[in-house]
């Protein structure tokens, strides 16, 4: 495997009335492609930020990021948003499905970004629904779905585009636990399936434990753990 993330040396630090808060320091993280990592932490622990940054929705105050090969750190707004479109996929504890659309169209979203015509979109967009298990409610809208329904609907919008890399902030932090459970495993098969490199953020310990390799972050520091065999 090569590596997809490099990290070395990431510092963010936010002014906030005249005072300076420092969220990350000094991180250091390679991730490989097909990799199945958690990232473990309290509140205020940083995760957040640093999934923010490893998304390109945000960018270090120092240090270097290199995504697939390019030096991410330096790209223009504009730069960041193609890269997120075509190699990026995020999975959020609020499921953002936009209620007007059936998960047929939520799903399809980011290949109408692409351009690509919609036969193409709705084949693709079918396609993945099965994987997840979702194919015979691709004319629900999201208030006809059950939370653990719209998250797979979520995942499923993740994965069309076939990214590089998934990003799932708290994915099943919403869900009650049998549900969750559900949406946990249905994470690890796609990953052992597809090889899509695979980032939970998340506070769970049973969580993190699921996943081959388990980093937790404390005070802007991480910590890798044991890594273990799926």
């Amino acid at each position: 495997m090569s590596a997809l993330i490099q990290l070395s040396n990431i510092h963010k630090t936010y002014h906030l009335g005249g005072h300076a808060q420092h969220v990350l320091r000094g991180i250091d993280l390679d991730i490989q492609k097909g990799d199945l990592v958690s990232i473990m932490g309290q509140s205020g622990s940083g995760k957040s930020t640093l999934m923010n940054i490893l998304g390109l929705l945000d960018v270090p105050t120092m240090g270097e990021y290199y995504f697939d090969g390019e030096r991410a750190d330096k790209l223009n707004s504009d730069q960041r948003a193609e890269i997120r479109n075509q190699k990026i996929g995020f999975v959020f504890q609020s499921f953002f499905l936009l209620p007007r659309m059936n998960a047929l169209q939520n799903i399809g979203l980011p290949l109408m970004y692409r351009g690509w015509p919609e036969e193409k979109i709705e084949e693709k967009s079918r396609e993945i629904l099965k994987k997840v298990g979702m194919e015979n409610f691709w004319h629900h809208k999201p208030n006809q779905l059950s939370g653990g329904q719209q998250q797979r609907v979520a995942i499923a919008r993740a994965l069309v585009g076939e990214p590089d890399l998934v990003l799932a902030d708290e994915p099943t932090g919403a869900l009650d636990p049998r549900i969750g459970g559900d949406i946990l495993k249905l994470f690890i098969d796609l990953n052992l399936s597809s090889q899509t490199t695979l980032m939970i953020i998340t506070h769970d310990p049973k969580i993190a434990a699921c996943c081959r390799r388990q980093i937790k972050m404390e005070q802007g520091h991480l910590n890798e753990l044991e890594m273990v065999e799926p």
